[in-house]
């Protein structure tokens, strides 16, 4: 692996409890998406994911065109291994492509990604209050697990599959950050892995350390294409996995799981030492009731920080290198719903500010 380039302090990248968005939307309008976007995460704005628009939109389906051997089967809404692909000749042009810094063939397009391109657009006619940018990809777990073979076989079964698609999403993170760098703002690169939780059962035959190498291959392309990188995982895992990487953010679902991250308070001290920075998703999504409130939900976050400060976490780093976002993409809400959650993300942030 080449060296990677020089690493800033992270910790003024961003400010206290700002708003981070995890990628999917429950529209089909991609005016109306954005309109929602800048709203909401003016100083973070990320490009949105719209599952009722297209099967395009599909986290897997989306990110599948170019990568070594594999085919989109639109009408059935997968990605499977192709039948027809010469597979080691397909790797062998992809490693080269990669080689020879080759990569816009695996770029998003505007019949697969309309929201990446409408936020550019958007930002070049308005840049707003945008600090930095988010785009997203999705992990080399749920990916792997997600596309099969012909006989059924998940390709997360097949070291080299696996590892070239890992590589070949961590490319197209890079690719996005390169194109996200034009507007002149940082960017910040979130890949999406909630196949995280699966590590340690029956449902997924790779070792913690064969996960984090194919989590490292993804990563190092973003990163040495100048973004932040990050890890979202809506599921509980084993969090000192993650805490122990060179992720800069460590978004999770705070709602359901943040208890669980007092069991690792020393790799909490550490990876906030270094500069990283946790997200915390206080406001549920697939949980969401309609009977949350601001006020029960500051003093969720105040139970689980405390929790951690008696397990020797430092209070000011805990309370200046911390993020606010839904606990998991909004995309299988309803419109009405996701509008509700994103009123409550808004109330609970001014509250937390005071």
């Amino acid at each position: 692996m080449p060296d990677e380039a020089p690493r800033k302090d992270q910790a003024a990248d961003f400010r206290p409890w700002q708003l981070i968005g995890l990628g999917s939307l429950p529209w089909s309008d991609v005016e109306a998406a954005l309109d929602l976007v800048l709203d909401h995460f003016p100083e973070i704005p990320f490009w949105p994911q719209l599952p009722p628009r297209s099967p395009w939109e599909d986290m897997v389906l989306q990110f599948a065109p170019g990568l070594p051997g594999l085919e989109v089967d639109l009408a059935g809404r997968r990605v499977r291994v192709d039948p027809a692909a010469d597979l080691p000749a397909a790797l062998t042009g992809f490693y080269q492509a990669d080689l020879n810094q080759e990569i816009d063939h695996l770029g998003l397009t505007p019949e697969t990604a309309p929201g990446f391109f409408g936020l550019l657009d958007r930002l070049a006619a308005r840049p707003g209050r945008a600090e930095r940018l988010k785009g997203q990809v999705p992990g080399p777990l749920i990916f792997g697990q997600a596309v099969k073979d012909q006989a059924g076989r998940a390709i997360i079964n097949d070291p080299e599959l696996r590892s070239a698609c890992a590589r070949g999403l961590g490319l197209k993170g890079a690719w996005q950050a390169e194109r996200l760098s034009l507007t002149q703002k940082p960017c910040l690169i979130m890949v999406d892995d909630p196949g995280f939780y699966l590590l340690g059962s029956p449902f997924l035959a790779l070792s913690q350390g064969e996960a984090l190498d194919l989590l490292a291959a993804c990563l190092e392309p973003i990163r040495r294409a100048g973004a932040l990188t990050g890890v979202h995982c809506c599921a509980n895992t084993d969090w000192s996995l993650l805490l122990g990487t060179e992720v800069d953010v460590l978004s999770f679902d705070a709602f359901s799981f943040g208890q669980s991250l007092a069991l690792f308070p020393g790799r909490v001290a550490e990876f906030l030492e270094r500069g990283g920075w946790l997200a915390w998703g206080l406001v549920p999504t697939q949980k969401y009731t309609g009977q949350e409130t601001p006020e029960g939900l500051v003093r969720l976050l105040e139970s689980l920080i405390r929790d951690l400060i008696r397990r020797g976490v430092p209070a000011d780093r805990l309370r200046s290198q911390a993020l606010l976002s839904p606990a998991c993409g909004l995309g299988s809400l309803t419109p009405d719903a996701a509008r509700a959650v994103l009123d409550l993300l808004d109330r609970t942030r001014a509250l937390i500010l005071g």
